[in-house]
């Protein structure tokens, strides 16, 4: 196709999408709500306040089941002790108190179904949660080779230089929340210095297989057949799920809670599953773990390609969440994305998770392989101990470095997050002595099919632990095209220092907005003026202006373009309008007088058809 004929393609292209523009019915842009990026069950959603406290499976529980059926449930409290709140709602009725919590302030109960409507009015009661079921996040595939030496993917997410270094973790705890841990020959009993089942019918061995394989990529090792990616740290064995690879929501807060009390480094869980409220039990046990010093690495789930399918606890907004890559760096279709309900990105960081050889629970000297944002887990918990090792660090300060060194892969942020995991790049940056800082998603891209486009962004900013003041005046600058395009909720000044803050970012695109693209950057600037980290943002415009945008590339610069598209529309309406109006007055015009015409002569008995005039 030549020059011509694509310019009048696409000349034709402008002036169809600018008339269907004109007839198309608009919204008012002051009537218009924002779109926000939500994830929402297909099941029912609380309504109104009392309802609003009730988790979303019991209320349809309610529903369609028998109200006198007793159910287990967390209830979460609010300005009482968990203690105290336990003794407040045995009064209420029918209620057992199976145990309380000290990670979070709560009780897990068992009581009828429909005393939820007797305990969400209380004004003690922050939420109401069915103790739902949690699974492991992997499957199991035949090791089909043999090698001399297998490793846990350490090359690729950068641990081999520290292991040259002669960094292996040594002296961390890390606390593996799972099935169990059996010993191997790469896992010898004096790495495990300490064991716990919620299962006292299985105890403490791994019936599954799923623990031991995820224990052996933290820190398994056996000298010249298999290498973990922390060899030297220790292990703390919380058996949470059964022999199935299946527990509660309360065995993920009882495991968080013991691996506090026990004196965990990290904390690696590679379970979970789909909640739609950020604030659920086991994510505030998280976070409170985060809080409390604990690093919590846990899965993002396998309920990928699709949107919104982050699990918990990995949903948590202060923990370290895990997508899984191939050994090519490819993201897999099962690795769970956001965004979450409250429009954070949701994955926080990738590692590998594919095809991944570690060890089998059911032979001493054997190994398997094990896909799954399970297997990825283990791999950050392991490069979270090689760090914690080496220097003391707090948990911020090693989700700061992690999310500011990652390999970004140029996915969707949605799906990789801040990119792939890379040890070296964070120890360096670490030992540097100069404060991580991250700001999740790193990029941001959206389009605009030629309609208003509302979208809201809650990005995550992650300070690492300053020696002077270096992060306690830093403010947000935003730059370039998207200026007038952007609302921030707050610009600052925040303070850094060892915390997170998040920002929500609201961006609105205007139907009318005459640009084919539109960039720019969100920027954390310190109080000296100096850039410490960025998000770009770009996207394109409506449909119309882009095509106008391709037809200056034949001819001249954009906004000459649109000077001359619209010339050429005023012509041809104009010129519509006039034919219109020839069309209408030849219509609409009185008819002409008939002219005289003459009667056939009749020439009766001469015989013969009337005589007519030959006119």
């Amino acid at each position: 196709m030549n020059n011509s004929h694509r310019k009048t393609i696409i000349l034709l292209l402008v002036v169809l999408f600018s008339i269907l523009s004109l007839t198309l019915p608009q919204t008012p842009t002051n009537q218009q709500l924002p779109v926000i990026l939500t994830v929402t069950s297909s099941m029912s959603q609380p309504k109104g306040n009392l309802l609003s406290k009730i988790d979303y499976r019991l209320q349809s529980m309610m529903d369609e089941e028998d109200p006198n059926q007793k159910v287990e449930m967390i209830v979460v409290f609010q300005g009482v002790s968990s203690t105290r709140g336990a003794e407040l709602l045995k009064s209420l009725g029918d209620i057992t108190v199976l145990e309380t919590y000290s990670i979070i302030s709560g009780a897990l109960i068992e009581a009828p179904l429909g005393m939820a409507i007797n305990i969400a009015p209380q004004n003690y009661v922050k939420s109401i949660t069915y103790n739902y079921k949690v699974k492991i996040h992997s499957t199991l595939h035949t090791l089909q080779a043999t090698a001399t030496t297998y490793s846990a993917n350490i090359e690729q997410i950068g641990a081999t230089r520290l292991h040259q270094l002669g960094i292996n973790g040594t002296g961390i705890k890390v606390a593996v929340l799972d099935t169990g841990i059996n010993t191997h020959e790469a896992l010898p009993a004096t790495k495990i210095i300490y064991s716990k089942s919620l299962f006292q019918e299985e105890g403490i061995e791994d019936l599954n297989g799923h623990g031991t394989h995820v224990a052996g990529i933290i820190a398994g090792y056996c000298e010249g057949k298999y290498v973990g990616v922390a060899p030297g740290a220790l292990l703390l064995n919380i058996k949470i799920l059964n022999k199935n690879g299946e527990g509660n929501l309360s065995g993920l807060v009882d495991g968080i809670n013991e691996a506090v009390s026990q004196g965990a480094n990290v904390i690696s869980i590679s379970a979970g599953a789909l909640i739609n409220k950020p604030d659920d039990p086991a994510c505030q046990a998280a976070n409170n773990a985060m809080l409390a010093g604990v690093v919590v690495v846990a899965a993002a789930g396998n309920e990928g390609p699709d949107s919104g399918t982050v699990n918990a606890p990995g949903k948590a907004a202060l923990a370290i969440c895990v997508g899984a890559v191939t050994s090519s760096n490819v993201i897999p279709d099962f690795s769970s994305r956001g965004p979450t309900p409250d429009n954070r990105v949701g994955v926080t960081i990738l590692a590998p998770g594919v095809n991944i050889v570690s060890l089998d629970y059911s032979n001493s000297s054997g190994y398997v392989r094990m896909s799954g944002t399970s297997q990825a887990t283990p791999h950050v918990s392991g490069v979270v101990a090689l760090l914690l090792s080496n220097m003391s660090l707090t948990p911020s300060t090693v989700k700061a470095a992690l999310m500011a060194t990652a390999v970004d892969l140029g996915d969707d942020p949605y799906a990789q997050g801040c990119g792939l995991v890379n040890a070296s790049a964070a120890y360096d940056l670490l030992s540097s002595g100069k404060p991580p800082v991250a700001i999740s998603p790193p990029r941001f891209e959206l389009t605009s099919f030629g309609s208003e486009l509302s979208v809201t962004v809650n990005f995550t900013i992650v300070g690492g632990l300053a020696r002077d003041d270096y992060l306690s005046n830093v403010s947000i600058k935003v730059e370039g095209g998207i200026s007038s395009l952007i609302t921030l909720s707050s610009t600052g000044p925040f303070n850094l220092n060892d915390t997170h803050v998040f920002v929500a970012a609201t961006i609105y695109v205007p139907s009318y907005y005459m640009a084919p693209f539109f960039s720019g950057s969100i920027k954390l600037v310190n109080g000296d003026g100096t850039v410490i980290a960025s998000v770009t943002i770009q996207g394109t415009g409506p449909t119309m202006f882009l095509l106008l945008y391709l037809l200056s590339q034949e001819t001249s610069s954009f906004y000459v373009t649109v000077a001359e598209v619209i010339f050429v529309c005023l012509v041809a309406g104009v010129a519509l309008i006039v034919s219109l109006a020839v069309r209408y007055r030849r219509r609409h015009a009185p008819p002409k007088e008939e002219g005289f015409m003459p009667e056939p002569i009749d020439l009766g008995p001469l015989g013969g058809e009337p005589y007519r005039w030959p006119y």
